[in-house]
């Protein structure tokens, strides 16, 4: 029951961060178009896309930590025995545990502190675009929080971490 919840959340994870690389390739194309073929620029493409880049960044960040994907160098740490690779990618864990809630924390400070700024050109307020920052540190920690339980579980495992985008 509880992998199919996961299984869930990280579809859903992945099919948010889909769907904004697509909103981000529109307003891409249409921004060329527009701009070289009906000669008439769109005045608020760039602030959109600013704005799905960041929302794109943070929580794509989130969904490739529970893949593994997070880049790695494990130049050193391969020479280790597995037992100490483990005790490695725990302690990278809790540093990215950590660096993901000083995400929430100083993210929900600097959204209370522009809840009350527009954007320049979309009628949204800046607070809303920075609410990214806790919510990526938020989804990051459960995702590392997940790996940290799966990894004292299953003790036996190899060591997963940066096992897609391993740097030798």
């Amino acid at each position: 029951m509880a992998q199919r919840i996961w299984a869930a959340f990280d579809l859903t994870l992945q099919s948010i961060v889909g769907l904004i690389v697509f909103a981000l390739a529109i307003v891409g194309v249409g921004q060329v178009y527009f701009r070289y073929v009906a000669q008439s620029s769109l005045a608020w493409s760039e602030e959109l896309s600013r704005v799905l880049l960041i929302w794109l960044v943070l929580l794509a960040a989130a969904a490739e930590l529970q893949r593994g994907a997070h880049i790695a160098v494990k130049l050193l740490v391969t020479f280790f025995p597995v037992h100490m690779q483990r005790g490695v990618e725990r302690f990278n864990l809790l540093l990215i545990f950590c660096f993901s809630m000083i995400l929430v924390i100083f993210g929900i400070q600097l959204v209370a502190k522009t809840l009350s700024q527009s954007a320049t050109i979309l009628p949204i307020t800046m607070g809303q675009v920075y609410l990214a920052l806790p919510v990526g540190g938020a989804l990051m920690a459960i995702n590392t929080l997940r790996l940290l339980w799966s990894g004292w579980r299953d003790a036996t495992a190899p060591p997963a971490m940066g096992a897609v985008a391993d740097v030798v």
